[in-house]
């Protein structure tokens, strides 16, 4: 989806929702089909800004999320802009879960989140955050913690 702004005072937004399936080889194809397609919008749109968010199924560990960031080095080949992930792990804890995966229960699954926000472009953002928030009756919204972060754009 593209958004504008009808008065031009906030950029275009580029806002791809996802949700990749486990296997690495399949997921991998998704990821470079989709960043060709956000590469033809941003040469339509050159100065939107991207936000590329879901359950990637993959976390920072894998080759799935090398792809999604578009890799290191010079600019991707696919077409598509490099991309920087909203969350901060240096602020991870040693012990400390960061999966979105609880299964209803509370208690993260993972070491690393697989629900990601990935974005380009000049806006800032805060680090990402799990939001671990529950009913009064100890109920959960999701299996998933829900992942939050705030853009502004300059």
């Amino acid at each position: 989806m593209v958004l504008r702004d009808r008065a031009r005072k906030a950029p275009d937004l580029i806002v791809v929702n996802t949700h990749l399936r486990y296997g690495e080889r399949f997921a991998i194809q998704c990821v470079e089909r989709l960043r060709a397609i956000i590469g033809k919008e941003v040469k339509k749109y050159p100065r939107a800004e991207v936000v590329l968010m879901g359950y990637m199924n993959h976390d920072r560990t894998s080759k799935v999320y090398a792809a999604l960031a578009g890799g290191a080095g010079a600019a991707p080949a696919d077409g598509g802009p490099r991309l920087m992930d909203t969350f901060d792990y240096s602020q991870k804890g040693p012990r400390e879960a960061w999966g979105n995966y609880h299964g209803f229960t509370g208690r993260a699954r993972g070491i690393w989140p697989t629900d990601l926000i990935f974005v380009r472009g000049v806006m800032t953002h805060s680090a990402a955050e799990l939001v671990r928030d529950k009913s009064a009756e100890g109920r959960y919204p999701s299996d998933h913690f829900f992942v939050w972060t705030t853009l502004t754009p300059k």
